[in-house]
Formats: structure tokens, sequence, C-alpha cells
């Protein structure tokens, strides 16, 4: 029986993979590796410094919980980085750790709603078609019209170009 060899990374291919995925997955702030003792190029070990930090009980009852992110993994896959990155465990860390970065830094917890993020990454044409829409709703609500009639004023303004 031949011994199958290990999928190896270099420390220079896990920078790559940091700022590979920085834009996506914020892979700066959480992704980290120990290198091989006998040869510094290599890497050994990838774990999640956030998940890592945030590993306690809450985290820990998660379903599809696994601890391979935070005692750290071997598989060097970039897919296997990918779907740590999307795991709701990975994302409820991120969330804590965005939430103690706020705190710690006195910004308004109600900028890292996910609703917040949506509308920030809105375009122009977008952004104004919503305020529009929300100033309709706001007339509708303020003269106490009928919420089942918010849909045929919707379909009068869209005819109308709004």
């Amino acid at each position: 029986a031949t011994k199958r060899l290990k999928r190896q990374a270099s420390f220079a291919c896990f920078k790559k993979w940091q700022s590979a995925y920085e834009k996506e997955h914020q892979s700066l702030s959480w992704l980290r590796c120990d290198v091989d003792s006998c040869d510094k190029s290599i890497v050994d070990l990838l774990w999640c410094e956030v998940c890592r930090q945030h590993d306690d009980s809450i985290i820990r009852g998660m379903k599809n919980y696994s601890a391979a992110w935070v005692n750290g993994t071997d598989n060097h896959k970039t897919s296997c980085i990918v779907d740590h990155a999307t795991s709701s465990q990975h994302k409820a860390a991120m969330n804590r750790f965005r939430l103690k970065q706020a705190k710690a830094n006195a910004v308004p917890l109600a900028t890292f709603s996910p609703i917040v993020h949506s509308l920030c990454t809105l375009d122009d044409n977008s952004r104004k078609h919503l305020r529009k829409l929300f100033e309709i709703s706001f007339v509708i609500a303020k003269e106490s019209i009928a919420f089942t009639k918010y849909e045929a004023l919707h379909e009068l303004e869209c005819h109308h170009g709004v």
C-alpha cells in the first residue's frame, strides 16, 4: 500500500488566497495559517481566527457546527475556504465580530444590519426608485389610506414612470 501525500499549499499561495477572497469574504480579518516547522514556506494548518474567538456555546450549538476551522484544518482546497466563508457558523461568528468592533469604535450598531448594507450597495437609479416607493408608502400611511390600495397606486406610479 502506498501512502497518499496530502495536498500542500505554499505560504505565497495562502497570501494570494487572503487577497483574492478579501472583497467577497473579508478573508484578511479571519483566514490564518501555521507554517510547517521544517519548511517555513509550506502551510501546515489553516484556521478561522473569528470562529476561534467566538467558539462559545452559541456557535458550538449551531446546526452543522464543525470544529475544523476552530482547531485548524489541513484541507487546503480553495473550495473548502469558500465553503467555510459561506457557512452559517462563520457568518454568525463574523456578525458577532463586527458587533464587537462597532461597540469598540462607538459605531452605531444599525450600520451593520443587512438592510443598511443592502441600501449602501444600491446604484443611484435603484436608490431613487426605492425612495419614491417609500414616499408613496409614507403618504398612504399618513393619509390613512387602506394599505390594500398600495398595489393599485404603485401600478399607477409605474405607469407614470416612477
